[in-house]
């Protein structure tokens, strides 16, 4: 069975798509889980995004919280503010 991330990548050319889908396999990336939870989200009110091993901890029993939740209008909302500060940067 391919998932979103697979088809996507069987687009690309032969030798891109081949070198990406070899490393994604050897990192066990959470990227087809982003991938599935936006195109989800496309028709959906949320986003949501677990990210298991987003920390390394030190010293730290418990580390922030892997969750993350996004409305369509909080993301737009963080767009447009990085949109501000991009040009202001310019």
């Amino acid at each position: 069975m391919m998932n979103i991330y697979t088809k996507f990548i069987f687009r690309l050319p032969s030798n891109v798509g081949r070198l990406l889908l070899q490393q994604q396999q050897k990192i066990n990336s959470s990227i087809p889980l982003l991938t599935t939870s936006i195109r989800e989200a496309s028709t959906g009110s949320a986003l949501e995004y677990d990210a298991p091993n987003a920390y390394k901890l030190h010293m730290l029993d418990q580390g922030p919280s892997t969750h993350v939740s996004c409305t369509r209008d909080e993301g737009l909302e963080f767009y447009r503010k990085m949109q501000v500060v991009r040009q202001m940067e310019a």
